[in-house]
Formats: structure tokens, sequence, C-alpha cells
């Protein structure tokens, strides 16, 4: 990963007056934890950063288009990160972003910023290892919705794209049941696309 031309300057500079800093944020479902690669507390960006001890692996790269993987191991002696763990499963679901911060001015903007994602979680007595990827593009479903003649591809009865505002309270996402509450401008269906799928 190439650094930019102002981060390579102050890098090389024989004598600096400020120090780079490695923050962590990770967004366990339904809760955000942040972490500052440094012997005390950073504040930046409007939150506090808590000092912690963590390493990353450099992000390799090669041209057989595959997605980088890396490790970045987080000391685990105070036990800390142990409930987030428990309760997302390992950490599934859980993104975790990188920034590269100069001390001498915290309200700038980071120099580096790269955004990951737990693809698995290994924990041991000192150190929670998250190997972190991407998403690979090429299993996600495409198109996004299947398209039906008779049901209806929305899966909330009653929200914005249903837009049904009726005195009923439940619909089996038929065309039919579409009808009966009078709703059928609103059907989230394909009736025109004819019979036997889309291969037909």
């Amino acid at each position: 990963m190439a650094l930019p031309p102002s981060l390579l300057i102050r890098k090389n500079k024989l004598h600096n007056d400020a120090a780079f800093i490695m923050l962590v944020k990770i967004e366990f479902p339904g809760s955000t934890i942040y972490l500052a690669n440094n012997s005390d507390n950073v504040v930046w960006n409007g939150y506090t950063w808590n000092r912690t001890y963590f390493t990353i692996e450099p992000i390799e790269l090669n041209a057989h288009g595959e997605i980088p993987i890396f490790n970045a191991q987080i000391q685990n002696i105070d036990r800390t990160l142990i409930p987030y763990l428990d309760e997302s499963s390992g950490a599934q679901g859980t993104s975790v972003t990188i920034y590269v911060v100069d001390t001498i001015n915290l309200n700038a903007t980071p120099y580096l910023s790269i955004k990951m994602y737990v693809v698995g979680c290994i924990e041991t007595v000192d150190v929670i290892t998250f190997k972190l990827g991407r998403r690979n593009p090429m299993i996600q479903i495409f198109p996004y919705y299947r398209f039906m003649k008779k049901y209806c591809r929305f899966k909330v009865f009653k929200g914005p794209l249903c837009s049904y505002y009726g005195k009923a309270t439940e619909c089996d996402r038929t065309y039919k049941r579409c009808e009966e509450l009078l709703n059928q401008t609103h059907f989230g269906g394909f009736p025109g696309i004819g019979q036997g799928g889309i291969y037909v």
C-alpha cells in the first residue's frame, strides 16, 4: 500500500517534533471500540481512543487479483474485548478501520485510512488475532432481487416500499393478497415476466 507524499516527507525526516499514532476502530454488531497504539489515550475525531498495544501485519499485494488478507493482533491481557467476541460469535460481521494520525495536528484528516472486515478470529491468553480481509464481490447475489411473477420481493409489510397503510395486519406477499388490499400499484413482484422463469 503506497504512502501519500506528505506522509513520506514527514516519515523520512531525521528529526520530528511529533509522532504518528495508529488508531483502530472495531465496529462489533451493536458496539464500537476505539483503540490507540499509544502509551496515553488519544482524543481524535470527537472520540477518546483508549491506549493499548497492537500490531498490524504489512498488506501484501500481488498480480493474481486476490483479495488481501492480513492479521491484526491486539493484546488480550486485560480481557477487555472478550465480552464483545462472545456476543458476536467470534467477531462475525465486525468491521475494523485503521487510521494513522499525527500528534502535531489531531484536528486534521488521517494520513491513512483503510476499512477491512473480520474473516477469522483466534483468541489466546495474551493476544487476540483478527484475520482481516475484504468481502468477496464474486459471492454476492446478482441481481440483488429475485424476479418473481406472483410474489412480492418487499420483506417489510407496511414499509416504505410496500406503501400499504390500511387496517390489515398481515400479508402473505402474493399478488392476490395485494389485490385484496387494493395495493397492487405497489406490488413488489413482476406480473409481466411470463411463465417459466428468467431462462425460458
